[in-house]
């Protein structure tokens, strides 16, 4: 029971890297690690951006033409970077089902790794996000994890809290 519900609800669907809050606006000039960073998710196709060009009053009646980028999400597709699917490494148990207030409960303890990694997760830009270093290295150092399953009309699935 416990594995058909994982494998259909759990296991195999894309797994999705947020780094950053975004949209955020950058400094075209900014040289700074994060700056960096946000350049190189660009040039790998991950984000998104676009030039803004603003006149600073710097006083005297003087301005300041300034140039930043604006890096966010790609239009239509939903935040976050596809970093590879979720598979079953290791299923270490499943308890008993509990009932409460009329519903069943049930928990699994498991490991998971990440598989069908893209190739720009091994890129020596992305070693700077641990995320992806473990994402890469979870084959041979699996994830844990506890997932609590619970049956609804006839039919187990996956608790989420709210």
């Amino acid at each position: 029971m416990a594995r058909e519900v994982l494998s259909r609800d759990y296991f195999g669907h894309p797994v999705r890297w947020s780094p950053l809050a975004l949209p955020q606006v950058v400094a075209a000039t900014d040289t700074s690690p994060h700056a960096q960073q946000l350049d190189a998710l660009f040039a790998l196709g991950l984000l998104e951006r676009e030039r803004i060009t603003e006149f600073i009053d710097v006083g005297n009646g003087r301005k300041r033409l300034t140039l930043s980028w604006r890096y966010h999400w790609p239009a239509g597709q939903p935040a976050g970077a596809v970093t590879g699917v979720r598979r079953l490494h290791t299923l270490l148990s499943v308890s008993s089902p509990v009932e409460k207030d009329g519903v069943w409960y049930s928990e699994v303890r498991l490991r998971w790794y990440q598989d069908d990694l893209p190739e720009w997760v091994s890129r020596p830009e992305m070693r700077a996000f641990r995320p992806l270093r473990r994402a890469a290295e979870s084959r041979d150092k699996p994830f844990d994890a506890v997932v609590y399953l619970y049956e609804h009309l006839g039919r187990w699935r996956i608790w989420e809290a709210d």
